[in-house]
Formats: C-alpha cells, structure tokens, sequence
C-alpha cells in the first residue's frame, strides 16, 4: 500500500513539475529569443533560444537534431556553435535562471528516480542533470521539495514576466 501510494503522489507531483517546466521554458525561451533576434534575426534567434532552453533543461539536443525536419536542421547547424556558450554566459550572468535551472534538476531527478527507479541512475538524461549540478548546483545547497520548488519557478516567472514586460514597452 505504501509503494502504491508513493506512485500516486510521484505521479501528482510530476504533472504539477511538468506544467511549472512548461511555463519555465516558455519564459525563458521569450527572454532568449528577444536577447538573440537583434544578432541573428528572427528566425534564427527563436531557433537558437529553443536549443538554449533545451540544453539548459537537459534535453539531448542530439536527439532533438536528429527529429528536427531539414530545414531546421540546416538552422541549427548554423548556430550549433553557439548553444552551449550562450546558455553558459546566460547562467553565469543570471543568478535568479541558475538558482531555477539548479532545481529544475534536482527536482526532475527526484520524481524520475520515484517513477523509473534505479533505472533512471544509468541514464543518458541523469547524466546530463548531474552535469548542470555538479557545474552550478553547490551556490544552491537546499533541498528541494515540490512546494519550495514552486516557490522557485513563482520567483522566476515574476522577475521574468517583469522584464518581458519592460521590453515589450
């Protein structure tokens, strides 16, 4: 009964974290997709702000290559380059995105391990968590929890929401 029950609440909070993420990565992707359009137009700075927001949550951005249709593909070869350094600056000069990014991980490696179990230790994707939190994760040494996490992205979207706010002016 206790297992069964744990399932049940894991499942709760993986549809709440999944709904946060999806408000996460929208935000940011707009942020991003602002910074970058004035440099590499709009097409290409929407482009390179989604792979941003797929490398910062974790996302295999070979994977995403590889289903990407050839136009995209042919895009992103020619901003591939700049993921990584982008998304590096980004989190080095955003305090309030590494503090979301650091949880966002911690926070998926709890429920995918309450979901997948040890399986999801040798995984591809805990791999590339621990990579983010080995990286940024000793500045934000707390525990996460899913009501603190909510407390985190509620930070985030304000701060978010406030400066898409004063560009869109």
């Amino acid at each position: 009964m206790r297992k069964f029950l744990g399932r049940i609440v894991a499942r709760q909070n993986t549809r709440q974290f999944s709904e946060q993420l999806r408000v996460v990565k929208l935000l940011l992707y707009a942020e991003l997709k602002s910074e970058h359009e004035s440099y590499f137009g709009l097409e290409l700075g929407s482009i390179l702000a989604a792979q941003i927001v797929n490398y910062l949550s974790g996302e295999d951005l070979d994977e995403s290559y590889a289903s990407a249709d050839e136009f995209n593909r042919s895009q992103i070869r020619r901003i591939k380059d700049q993921i990584v350094p982008r998304a590096e600056r980004k989190m080095f000069h955003d305090q309030i995105l590494r503090e979301t990014i650091v949880y966002t991980h911690r926070m998926k490696n709890v429920l995918m391990y309450a979901t997948h179990g040890d399986a999801y230790l040798q995984s591809s994707e805990k791999r590339r968590s621990e990579a983010f939190l080995f990286k940024y994760g000793v500045e934000f040494p707390r525990e996460v929890t899913p009501k603190m996490y909510a407390q985190i992205v509620a930070h985030f979207v304000e701060a978010k929401q406030a400066f898409l706010s004063s560009r869109s002016s």
